[in-house]
């Protein structure tokens, strides 16, 4: 490449035709496409290659559990405030959370060409919104009754 050519856009002869041009930084030129998967805001692929996006169920699955087991540790032991108030805490923040988590990563997957999401997915959403509703009632109850005692 010559200095006063710093675009190497000089004519095309047979010792320089086909080889990929370069920008005036010595580096091969690019079209910024080549990067895109570099840019993907996840860590890690999330969808094995061949494999159709689908919505990340098993955060909805999660939700579902937190909030049953903090609902049934509630009504079982909700006589101890620490329980009661660990079962608020893990049916409200950390079930609603993971519920967040669900609707970032389903954000995500949406995205991607070619997504299907089951009828099923709206159940399990569902399904989870009312066990961490369930879960936050019930320990809460304990918590006003044991305040209520004082």
């Amino acid at each position: 490449m010559s200095s006063n050519d710093p675009f190497n856009f000089g004519p095309a002869t047979p010792s320089n035709f086909g080889t990929p041009a370069t920008s005036g930084f010595d580096s091969p030129a690019t079209s910024g496409f080549e990067t895109a998967a570099s840019n993907d805001w996840d860590s890690g692929a999330s969808t094995p290659a061949g494999a159709l996006p689908s919505p990340p169920v098993i955060w909805l699955i999660a939700a579902i559990g937190v909030g049953i087991v903090a609902a049934v540790l509630s009504a079982l032991f909700g006589s101890a405030i620490i329980v009661a108030g660990l079962a608020w805490f893990a049916a409200g923040p950390v079930a609603i959370g993971l519920l967040g988590l669900f609707i970032l990563r389903d954000t995500k997957e949406s995205a991607k060409p070619f997504y299907a999401r089951p009828s099923s997915t709206t159940l399990f959403y569902y399904g989870a919104l009312v066990a961490a509703f369930v879960g936050i009632i019930v320990s809460a109850l304990q918590i006003a009754n044991w305040a209520g005692r004082l």
